[in-house]
Order: C-alpha cells, then structure tokens, then sequence
C-alpha cells in the first residue's frame, strides 16, 4: 500500500482529501503549524505528497532537498490550487511539483491523477533496483574476466616452467654423447618425474576448482579409519618427495567407534595443508600434524616453521588464485587453499590459520563427526 503525505495549511481542506484517499492509501496528515515537525515528516518514508499552495510557498526549500535526497528515484509532489490563485504560485515552486490540480477538483479525478503519479513512482523504484542489479551483474562479469585472465596467465606460467624442465633435460638424455654419468642421468630423471608430478597436481587442482565452480564437486561420507587415513597419507607424500623431510603425526584424545567422512575431500585438504607446510619451510624444519578428536568433533592441525604470512593477507588465503606477497619464486598457483575450504565446507567444517612472519603457521581444520551429504 502506497504512503501518501498530506500538507495543508487549512486543516478542512486536509480532512476531506484525506477521507478520499484513506480507502486505497495509507494517509499520513503533516503538522503544517509546525516547521520543525512538519521537516521531520519531510523526512520520513513516503511515495506522494499532497501540497497546497501555501504550504508549498512555506516548505519549497526543504521539500526541494527532500526530493533531491531521493534522486534518482522520484519523489512525486501534487499541488492542489484554487484556479484564481495559479498566477500567484512564484515561477521557482513550479521546479518542485509533478502535477497541479485546481480546486475544486472531483474525487474521480483526484484519484486518477494521485495513481499516475504513484504509477509513475513505482517505475522509478523498479527502474533503480534494475539499473542496481545491473550494476551488480556488470560487476560481476568484470570480476569473472579479472579471474578468468588471472587463470590463464597462471596455467601459463605454471606449464611453461615444468614443460621447460622435461624437455631441457630430455635433449640433454637424448644427445648421442655418452659422456653422461650414470648418476647424472639419475638426477635427470628425477627432474622429470618432479615436474611431472606438478603437472599432475595442476591438473587435478584445475579439475577440482573447474568442478566447485559449475556445483559439481560433491560431498559422499562413508566410513573411515581416519587415524589410518592420515598415517597412510602422510607416509605416500613421504615416499613422493625429492628429499627426506620430518613429517610428523600426533593424536591425540580417543576415536570414536565409527567415523563418516569423505575420504577423498579429506585427501584434497591434508595433501594441500601438508605440501604447503613443507613448500614454504626450511629442508631441515620439521612439519608437525596433529589429529585431535573431541566429543562431537574431529580437529586436524598442521603447524609448520616457515616464511609465515603477512598479518593484513591472511584473511584472503582461500580465494582462488590468491597467494601471500613474500612466497618470492617458489611456485604456486593459489588454488590449494581455495580447494580445501570448499571440501571442508561441505563437511560442515571450518578452517582457521594463525601466522607470523618467519616463524610459521598453524591451520586448524574442525569437522564435526556427524555429517550429512551435500553438493555445491
């Protein structure tokens, strides 16, 4: 229902548009004995107002900057006017009236002329909340080619550098000079399983993030010996990397009989909370992960001694494609992240990370142990 202020200086003439209106509109009838109080009804939510010509000639500045408060929606104002007084309204109120109408007027016409006009209103309003959703929608496409830029110059970037790597040392293995070491043709070969594997994992973090982004990636809880689940894993990433480093596993409180997750989200989030741990730590840093079970939780914990992250960064570590300013030259996508708060949030589960500046991080992953199945 429309709101329709009323302000007229004679309350007779107020009391009988009101009665005509009050059947269809919610009426609100202006104290015009008072500025003050009169300016602070101005002020207040409405959608027509009512004036006649000595109240308009009084209020015409501040009901000027009510209307202009309210651009670029319009604020219909209707100036009822006896026919002898037209040529006395001064030239200047017309620039604050939408429509006139000289008394004595009809009540049909009345009412026509007061739904044109709150009509005419109510295009405007649904004209702002389009041009806004307009706006958004543009904002929106402009954010998905900053992204879709970004990712292109990061697979690009991420590519190039192990393709480079293979095929440099796979001419040097190829060169008919036999001059080449055993040993050295080892470590060739090692180069390229290396850079074939961050091949691999670009590849599936590519996937993953292609999968959340159209509501694919979904969420299948089935029983899982999580103690095992993260011994086992931790001893693969072991076997997988270049060199020996000290990855070590505590647990802590006592496991519940059943536990219902799912394993393969649960993969994605330790390989990237442990790769990152180790990536951005010294070769000679221990990397401490911790299972911690609670009564109706679980809690995961991986705590490394590395670089650290910048304080004013940390809150924006799970956006895709984001990486802290001081990672220099050590290679990353800023993908990891982003994939394990998905995969954690559809276990119902949260995410928290605590750094400081060479001295390390600690993320801290909490799931409860009753989940239900969801996609996103």
């Amino acid at each position: 229902m429309a709101h329709i202020l009323l302000l007229f200086a004679r309350s007779a003439n107020c009391e009988l548009i009101s009665e005509r209106l009050t059947q269809h509109h919610e009426v609100t009838v202006g104290d015009c004995n008072s500025r003050e109080r009169v300016c602070q009804q101005l002020a207040h939510p409405f959608d027509l107002c009512i004036v006649d010509g000595q109240t308009l000639e009084q209020l015409w500045q501040p009901i000027q900057e009510r209307r202009a408060a309210e651009e670029p929606i319009l604020l219909p104002f209707l100036l009822i006017v006896a026919r002898e007084k037209m040529d006395l309204i001064q030239r200047q109120l017309w620039q604050v009236i939408e429509e006139v109408v000289t008394a004595p007027i009809e009540t049909a016409e009345l009412q026509a002329r007061v739904e044109i006009l709150l009509r005419t209103r109510q295009y405007s309003l649904d004209l702002q909340q389009s041009n806004t959703q307009l706006q958004a929608a543009n904002a929106e496409l402009q954010e998905i080619n900053r992204l879709k830029s970004q990712f292109v110059s990061m697979v690009s970037h991420e590519f190039r550098n192990p393709l480079m790597t293979i095929s440099g040392y796979l001419q040097l293995l190829e060169s008919p000079n036999d001059s080449i070491p055993s040993a050295k043709k080892q470590e060739f070969f090692q180069h390229i399983h290396a850079s074939v594997k961050r091949l691999t994992t670009l590849v599936d973090d590519i996937l993953v993030i292609g999968r959340v982004g159209v509501g694919k990636l979904s969420f299948e809880p089935a029983s899982l010996d999580l103690t095992a689940f993260c011994s086992n894993l931790i001893e693969e990433m072991k076997f997988g990397l270049d060199r020996p480093r000290s990855l070590v596993l505590r647990v802590e409180g006592e496991p519940p009989p059943t536990t219902c997750l799912d394993q393969k989200l649960l993969r994605h989030v330790l390989t990237n909370l442990i790769s990152n741990a180790i990536k951005y730590s010294p070769d000679d840093a221990p990397v401490s992960i911790t299972l911690l079970y609670k009564r109706e939780q679980v809690s995961l914990e991986v705590q490394d001694q590395g670089i650290g992250i910048p304080p004013e960064e940390q809150a924006r570590l799970c956006e895709a494609f984001h990486r802290a300013s001081n990672v220099g030259r050590v290679a990353g996508t800023g993908l990891g992240l982003a994939i394990s708060k998905q995969c954690i949030d559809l276990h119902g589960g949260q995410i928290s990370i605590t750094s400081e500046i060479d001295k390390g991080t600690r993320v801290e992953v909490t799931i409860p142990l009753l989940s239900h199945s969801n996609t996103i």
